[in-house]
């Protein structure tokens, strides 16, 4: 589920866990707090222990329209229109001519939970709001004769 930005937190897990009990008549008197529906701390560390491909990973905010926009079409259709543009302006083969830029910010207010995913993975996302809060923004750009060109700003948001 992390994997499509819907990761399950320390709590998630601890919920589901005693649910699972519940509705299986697994007996629960080995959970710390029954009245609060949800197995303990010792439980879920327990559990990782005895999981150990699974760790708990702080997931990077990805919006919801982001989630919704990655999908094959839409990646397919962007390359096509890459490809139809570069054709045109004549730089498809030109690689000092070409640079891939990539634009990435900093959030210095908000924070994403933590979530249970497994070891090894490369990108952990977690579904958050709307980006908030004063960002410092940094575009990075290289070309394929490895010239390199970077910029970064600082600003509050505008919304």
């Amino acid at each position: 589920m992390d994997s499509r930005g819907f990761g399950l937190t320390r709590l998630d897990v601890r919920r589901l866990a005693f649910q699972f009990a519940v509705r299986n008549y697994i007996r629960v008197e080995h959970f710390n707090d029954q009245e609060s529906g949800m197995a303990g701390d010792e439980w879920l560390n327990g559990f990782l222990k005895s999981n150990p491909d699974l760790s708990i990973r702080r997931a990077e905010g990805l919006s919801q329209a982001r989630a919704m926009g990655f999908n094959r079409v839409g990646v397919t259709k962007y390359f096509d229109l890459l490809e139809k543009t570069a054709e045109e302006i004549g730089v498809r083969n030109q690689s000092s001519r070409i640079f891939n830029m990539d634009k990435t910010w900093f959030q210095l207010i908000n924070r994403v939970q933590k979530v249970i995913s497994p070891k090894g993975k490369c990108a952990v996302f977690k579904i958050s709001n709307a980006q908030k809060g004063e960002t410092v923004t940094v575009v990075a750009a290289c070309n394929g004769k490895r010239r390199q060109r970077m910029s970064y700003q600082k600003a509050a948001n505008m919304a």
